[in-house]
């Protein structure tokens, strides 16, 4: 996958610009630009994870090869994933079930 193509669609998906996406996301617009002006340079994982929070989206969201999603998820939703993500599977099946149950109330 080619990542800075990514990242310009994303940003073209959204109106912005560089240093809109260097304001959300936190990592300085000059590492951004440095990107795309070298075009041999890529940002490392953990400066990916940064991009996703500022483009509000998962780190397999950002890696999907198609641009059809079928759920957008809310700053709520995200959150309750990212912690779920920590959970085994007995923590999650516990949370499950208090998810069924609050929807049967």
């Amino acid at each position: 996958m080619d990542l800075l193509k990514r990242i310009s669609d994303l940003l073209t998906a959204r109106g912005w610009t560089e240093y809109a996406l260097a304001e959300k996301s936190g990592i300085p617009a000059s590492t951004i630009n440095s990107w795309f002006s070298q075009k041999k340079a890529s940002p490392k994982l953990v400066t990916l994870e940064k991009l996703c929070k500022g483009f509000e989206i998962s780190l397999s969201e950002f890696f999907l090869e198609t641009e059809e999603r079928t759920v957008t998820l809310t700053k709520k939703q995200m959150e309750l994933l990212t912690h779920a993500l920590s959970c085994d599977d007995e923590e999650i099946d516990m949370i499950i079930k208090i998810i069924d149950k609050m929807n049967k109330s």
